[in-house]
């Protein structure tokens, strides 16, 4: 905001004495409805109090040195402090260098404003005033009370006050959160909110490292099964087993994309955008405004904390505030493509009106319990054999037609190895997570990480791949401008390169709606960013913030409450991260806990074979222990020792209820 190069003597009044700055933190002489304090002596009583006759006098060192020895008053200092910093930043011609066109030249505009706003108090005054039959004046009144001002004057001043805030932060953003701005150099202020501070001279965290950004697409199929808790017993309908296998029917054709199916299939409101859920960060995991369920965010989390094929994307995500590894499997449950098409051989197969029988046996519910029903992290898989696999480079199409990749993803099974593919993105190395979510957006989830914040330029892992790869720049990705706008990030040759902003629709209205969320989002995420712009300000020599030998006291106060609060929001940031965490591993322990209740593949096919019955006879003549060994029974048992009306029996007998 205040660079070196500014006409150097332009803001003499922003340098304080120790006497002038303790009469501003009297008694709030730069609240927002008061531009002139309090009458000051410092050596006079200036306050009087009595309780029951008894009187006591306080001088300015009586209040004063109160306030400024006790650190509890410290924000109060800081925001006095604050205030006129704004206020004396638009007394004086270009404070942020020759040519800059803000400060005092902004003043006619505020002025305006402050008028318009006043007027409009005037005219909701008179209205209120027929309303409410009472007078213009008592209407009035009542607004500048609520303002916490006296008179019209007053008011006045405080919508100066409130529209010069508004202006000193978007100049403050002009410098700081904008690449377009050339006037400082690329190296000093380049989108410094953004991209954390260019020579890490104070430690800042910028957007991209605070926040991780993705970039996320995903498909949901809502499924009937209501309780988000039924970790063995849930059901689907015939309906949600078509639909899944649409899905996934179409996210394996290879003529397809991502974006096709969502829109062809999704259940979610994003489906009109082609899956796009735009940028999802840490703050849509802890706080509770758009918030993305558990399963959603720590799923994806999950994936590159652990099962990431990509060493440099690992060591970059345990060396962020995402990382966490307490409590996560070892290796990501797999889904062979194959059970979808068994789901929907058996998607009909239900108990005759002649057998009663709990929809818990169903077969499809027994499949949809055993693959699909996870909170967990799945990928859809395809295995092959040794040679076909050993074949393969890492992330290449098995063939022309399939959208199965070598990704080189942990998964044993009993000790022996498996030979996987795994089910990504059209064209891209991006796999498909899958995960079932309950609470808000019930249902099972497809997720594809377009862009993570973990892979890059400069990744050799990533920019080696054989397939098609995003190799845009994170900074880049997430620029604030649209093509054809200056400072929109282009290769070589001048062509734009393919970020977030037109990474859907070509049209230059939703170019320009996407970049303004990215800035959006770039200056909401810090909600300090007042302490920012003030140690940003007292840092640079153009407009410069100095304390006198005698308000040191209070330059330290001040400092150490900004180290202090910046802190607590970290501490409390981490410990609502690390909750969140435990409230997830916590649910896939107790799934995990309650596996061993779900019923094997052998009760579905004894299920089936039960279903082709006609007759009670031919029920009852059934041999199970032959016809169903998965079952591994001991003896003969009918279909009435194996399934009931609460529950039932299966597997060798073990209870399921």
């Amino acid at each position: 905001m205040f660079e070196k190069g500014g006409r150097k003597g332009s803001m003499k009044k922003s340098k304080m004495s120790a006497g002038i700055m303790t009469g501003l933190l009297a008694v709030g002489a730069l609240a927002a409805c008061s531009n002139n304090g309090p009458s000051y002596d410092s050596k006079g009583v200036i306050l009087t109090y009595e309780v029951n006759g008894q009187k006591v006098e306080y001088t300015a060192n009586d209040l004063f040195g109160e306030t400024i020895a006790n650190p509890e008053n410290a924000e109060e200092m800081f925001n006095q402090v604050y205030k006129l910093v704004v206020r004396n930043y638009f007394t004086v011609e270009d404070p942020d260098g020759a040519g800059t066109n803000t400060g005092s030249k902004q003043m006619k505009d505020i002025n305006e404003t402050a008028d318009k706003n006043v007027q409009i108090d005037k005219d909701t005054a008179k209205k209120n005033a027929k309303t409410n039959n009472t007078s213009e004046k008592t209407e009035f009144e009542s607004i500048l009370k609520s303002k916490g001002c006296e008179d019209e004057e007053e008011l006045r001043k405080y919508y100066v006050f409130e529209e010069q805030q508004t202006k000193f932060k978007e100049n403050f953003y002009k410098i700081y959160a904008d690449e377009a701005n050339t006037k400082w150099g690329v190296d000093a202020r380049y989108n410094y909110l953004r991209d954390s501070s260019a020579s890490d001279e104070d430690g800042y965290e910028g957007y991209l490292e605070n926040k991780v950004p993705y970039h996320i697409s995903h498909i949901l199929v809502n499924v009937e099964d209501g309780a988000s808790n039924n970790y063995w017993n849930g059901t689907i309908s015939k309906d949600n087993v078509e639909h899944l296998k649409r899905v996934v029917d179409g996210l394996m054709d290879s003529t397809k994309s991502f974006g096709t199916v969502a829109h062809d299939e999704s259940d979610d409101g994003s489906k009109d955008q082609y899956g796009d859920l735009g940028i999802v960060d840490k703050d849509k995991a802890t706080e509770e405004s758009d918030k993305f369920v558990k399963e959603f965010i720590l799923g994806l989390y999950t994936y590159d904390n652990k099962y990431n094929p990509s060493d440099v994307v690992k060591e970059r995500v345990a060396n962020s505030n995402i990382a966490h590894t307490s409590g996560l499997a070892a290796e990501p449950t797999y889904i062979n493509y194959k059970v979808f098409d068994e789901l929907n051989e058996v998607k009909e197969v239900e108990g005759k009106s002649w057998f009663a029988s709990s929809a818990n046996f169903y077969p499809r519910n027994i499949f949809y319990n055993e693959y699909l029903n996870n909170h967990g992290v799945s990928l859809i898989s395809k295995e092959v054999s040794q040679s076909v696999y050993d074949g393969l480079e890492f992330e290449d199409h098995e063939t022309a037609t399939s959208n199965f990749v070598k990704l080189n993803i942990p998964g044993h099974t009993d000790g022996s190895t498996v030979y996987r593919l795994v089910l990504c993105a059209r064209g891209t190395t991006n796999p498909v997570l899958v995960t079932r979510a309950g609470a808000s957006y019930q249902g099972i989830h497809f997720i594809v990480s377009n862009r993570s914040p973990f892979e890059g330029e400069g990744d050799a892992s990533v920019v080696a791949r054989n397939r098609t790869v995003n190799k845009v720049k994170l900074s880049d990705y997430y620029t604030t401008k649209y093509p054809g706008q200056k400072g929109y990030p282009t290769d070589e040759s001048g062509k734009p390169l393919q970020t977030y902003v037109n990474t859907i629709d070509s049209l230059t209205s939703k170019y320009k709606e996407r970049a303004e969320k990215v800035a959006d989002e770039i200056k909401t995420f810090d909600t300090n960013i007042e302490r920012v712009i003030y140690q940003k300000y007292i840092n640079l020599s153009g407009a410069k913030l100095e304390f006198t030998e005698q308000g040191k006291t209070i330059e330290s106060a001040i400092n150490a409450w900004i180290k202090r609060s910046n802190q607590q929001k970290t501490n409390s940031t981490h410990d609502s991260w690390e909750e969140y965490w435990e409230e997830y591993t916590d649910m896939l322990a107790m799934q995990e806990e309650q596996s061993g209740k779900k019923l094997g593949k052998g009760c579905a096919i004894a299920f089936s074979l039960a279903s082709k019955a006609q007759t009670q006879s031919e029920l009852d003549s059934i041999d199970f222990k032959t016809e169903v060994p998965e079952l591994g029974l001991a003896d003969e048992t009918h279909y009435n020792q194996l399934f009931n009306e609460i529950g039932g029996a299966c597997n060798d007998g073990e209870a399921h209820k």
